[in-house]
């Protein structure tokens, strides 16, 4: 009968378990469910794990850069929704932009009996004219939000999906 070999019997586990269990904890835990990851990090309490930033290895990767690569692994995880809120917030702030200067360029015919209005797509705001009432475009303020939400998470969507296949054919190379 062939004898194990003294790592085994000492340890009762494989060598390089411990730092499976560090590599799991630390840098592989989107694979793991949340009860996996509990007895992990109570398996490395329980056997008093103590590692030295400038010693240890772990796949690769030193101590010290375990929370950066962990930090670069969930923002690439993030990427496609970032990409969303990114052209989200970005077709938003163009659809204000647009706003604000058609309101910048209401005045620009110089007109003292003229109505001016302002809005983009939809007038939101009415003025003028001799004896002209000053009025709020509830119906233009309505279809204006609507049409740049739906517009802006299209556009959200259009960068997601694009950011999804851009890095996809990254990964395959």
């Amino acid at each position: 009968m062939s004898r194990p070999s003294k790592r085994r019997r000492s340890w009762g586990r494989p060598p390089g378990w411990n730092e499976d269990l560090l590599k799991m904890v630390y840098l592989d835990s989107d694979q793991y469910r949340p009860e996996a990851l509990t007895y992990a990090k109570a398996e490395i309490r329980k056997r008093g794990i103590t590692f030295d930033r400038t010693d240890l290895n772990i796949a690769g990767a030193s101590m010290p850069t375990l929370p950066l690569a962990a930090f670069g692994r969930s923002l690439w995880r993030a990427r496609r929704v970032l990409a969303f809120a990114l052209g989200f917030a970005g077709s938003l702030a163009w659809f204000a932009w647009l706003n604000f200067d058609s309101y910048r360029n209401m005045y620009k015919a110089h007109c003292d009996d003229c109505f001016v209005f302002f809005g983009f797509p939809f007038d939101l705001y009415q003025t003028g004219g001799f004896a002209g009432p000053t009025t709020f475009l509830w119906g233009g303020l309505t279809a204006d939000v609507a049409i740049a939400t739906i517009g802006s998470a299209g556009v959200g969507w259009l960068l997601n999906i694009l950011i999804s296949r851009l890095t996809r054919r990254a990964d395959v190379v």
